[in-house]
């Protein structure tokens, strides 16, 4: 890059130099101009052309070689600015070729002044060289790609963005079926959902309703059953009462058989008789009363 920005200027000098030259000497470039015309004529269309080109003055040839000279000394200078240098090339090779062609060998009047022929083929094979150079730096990308790949990668980036709109519009269109179907499934889901739990408070209704029936059924039973206890207590209760009594009455008998015994036993003096009398007055007392406490036992029970 620095190589670049040191010989551009050089390489422009000789175009910045020749055309200041050509605009402030223009009679001798009209001679060039004017020989060029006069051998190089005869190959223009004839008609209004040639003429205009062949009927020139000295003065319109001068201001003619003057334009030449300043456009070439103005595209030198924007080179060895580096301002646009690859157009101001293309315009220095195109304003150096009619140098060229001016001064192409002739013969003829090689042998007239060998000392100007000399000249003119020195400029001319400078003027060439200086073409062939503005050739090169006009063709110099200075690294960049050239205007075929350029288009051609702006044709594959085309194409993959074109694939890559086609891919998303694509996946898009995937997606908007994929929601779709996602949408259809949840709300095959919410209704299955909606089902179920209707079911769910369908068989929890049941389940309370049987459960309220076998509760009422149950109470039922436990009030039979209680009422029925309550008449077996009663029964019981009577039986224990009435069974109370007859150990009471019998043991009242007993006793007063007992008694009885004791005191006949205590008219024959008999001490012994009168002491067992006793004790079984005595044991038919207690096992009233305890035959009494087993059925009241067996009552509370």
């Amino acid at each position: 890059m620095l190589l670049r920005r040191l010989l551009r200027p050089v390489f422009a000098t000789w175009f910045v130099a020749q055309g200041v030259d050509v605009v402030r000497r223009p009679a001798s470039h009209a001679d060039d101009v004017r020989r060029a015309v006069t051998r190089f004529g005869h190959l223009l269309p004839e008609g209004a052309v040639r003429d205009a080109v062949q009927g020139r003055s000295a003065t319109e040839l001068q201001t003619l070689a003057r334009v030449h000279g300043g456009a070439m000394a103005a595209a030198g200078g924007l080179l060895a600015l580096g301002r646009a240098p690859r157009t101001s090339a293309v315009v220095l090779a195109l304003l150096t070729a009619p140098i060229v062609v001016a001064d192409l060998p002739d013969k003829a009047a090689d042998r007239a002044e060998p000392t100007r022929a000399r000249a003119r083929r020195e400029r001319m094979v400078t003027a060439l060289s200086m073409t062939a150079g503005a050739l090169l730096v006009a063709v110099d990308r200075e690294g960049r790609p050239s205007l075929a790949w350029r288009v051609e990668h702006a044709r594959a980036t085309k194409e993959l963005l074109a694939s890559q709109k086609r891919a998303t519009a694509g996946a898009k269109a995937t997606g908007t079926v994929a929601r779709a179907a996602g949408a259809a499934t949840a709300a095959q889901a919410a209704t299955s959902v909606r089902a179920a739990r209707k079911n769910a408070r369908t068989t929890a209704r049941a389940a309370v309703a049987e459960a309220k029936g076998s509760a009422k059924a149950a109470r039922r039973a436990t009030k039979v059953a209680a009422a029925q206890a309550k008449a077996s207590t009663k029964a019981a209760r009577a039986a224990a009462e009435v069974a109370a009594k007859q150990a009471k009455a019998q043991a009242a008998v007993q006793a007063k058989a007992a008694r009885a015994a004791a005191k006949k036993a205590g008219r024959t003096s008999d001490r012994r008789a009168t002491k067992a009398a006793a004790k079984a007055a005595k044991a038919a007392r207690h096992q009233a009363t305890h035959a009494a406490d087993e059925v009241r036992e067996a009552v509370a029970a």
